[in-house]
């Protein structure tokens, strides 16, 4: 009875995703929005990014981080709105059939998080906008310096025992970040620019993974420091993992930092070696989704 019951919720998923496309597709035929991806280049198109200026000492200062900002502006509302509506999906699971039921808090997170992929620019502008705008201004130069930042976090851990491995590892993330954008301006220059746009949205996310692995390997640094100077007050050889753990489980600070170095191996181990393939996905040069024909959708 349960395998004809687990079965039946396969089935249920797939006729859940089948009509849920079909509404879908009835509705983005009838609701044209934008304009045509061959008009993307236009400087009319519209994109959702905050502009300001950051408080700072001086001129170049001040221009270095209003760069980050803009670069890092569509990365934030989408990245972190997609995976956030991931994360209360997960939290439903976690709890269970519970999870589904009112009584508990976590239906409403995800249900309240969804919006947030598609108020202040819809998560597929912010990748039009990154890929189309923000990675060219300044001739590339906000762009360029944000990996230079990225590479000076990897080159201040990269010889520290514990760390060493996360930021060859972000390291490597960052050079094939570096890599496609440039393969992307390739493409711009052989006419191919339906290549970039098509793969938007994929670049965005992995650009998300790769700055969230900077983000985490300084926090490890961070960190890493302050939990090697709690053992040393405690006369504890921070090499010695069987002393550390049981420290960690009577010292809420060191706890905590020990969390942030668990926190940042797992995802620069588990979640960042995802850029590799959206590299490989990227560079076949594969534009199906905009070759089929529109009599060719199910309907």
């Amino acid at each position: 009875m349960m395998n004809e019951a687990r079965i039946g919720t396969g089935m249920q998923g797939v006729g859940s995703a089948s009509i849920a496309y079909l509404h879908a597709l009835q509705y983005a035929k009838e609701r044209i929005q934008g304009s045509s991806l061959e008009n993307f280049r236009d400087p009319n198109f519209a994109a959702y990014a905050v502009d300001r200026e950051v408080i700072a000492g001086d001129e170049a200062e001040r221009e270095k981080w209003h760069g980050f900002l803009e670069i890092l502006t569509p990365i934030v509302k989408a990245y972190c709105s997609d995976v956030g509506f991931k994360v209360t999906e997960q939290a439903i699971q976690v709890y269970g059939g519970y999870g589904y039921c009112s009584e508990y808090p976590v239906e409403q997170f995800m249900r309240d998080e969804k919006i947030a992929s598609i108020y202040e620019g819809a998560n597929g502008v912010q990748a039009l906008d990154l890929v189309g705008r923000k990675l060219g201004m300044k001739k590339g130069a906000y762009f360029m310096n944000l990996l230079v930042e990225m590479g000076n976090t990897v080159a201040k851990y990269k010889d520290i025992k514990g760390l060493s491995d996360l930021a060859a590892d972000v390291q490597d993330a960052v050079n094939k970040l570096g890599e496609t954008a440039l393969f992307f301006g390739m493409c711009g220059k052989e006419g191919k620019y339906l290549v970039p746009v098509g793969n938007a949205y994929p670049f965005l996310m992995m650009m998300g993974k790769v700055v969230s692995g900077w983000f985490l390997l300084w926090q490890a640094g961070i960190a890493k420091e302050k939990l090697d100077a709690l053992c040393k007050e405690k006369g504890i050889d921070g090499s010695d993992r069987a002393k550390v753990f049981e420290f960690v489980k009577d010292n809420r600070d060191a706890a905590f930092y020990s969390g942030k170095l668990a926190s940042a191996r797992y995802f620069i181990k588990n979640v960042l070696p995802e850029v590799d393939a959206a590299v490989t996905s990227i560079k076949s040069e594969d534009l199906s989704i905009m070759e089929i024909a529109d009599e060719s959708f199910a309907s």
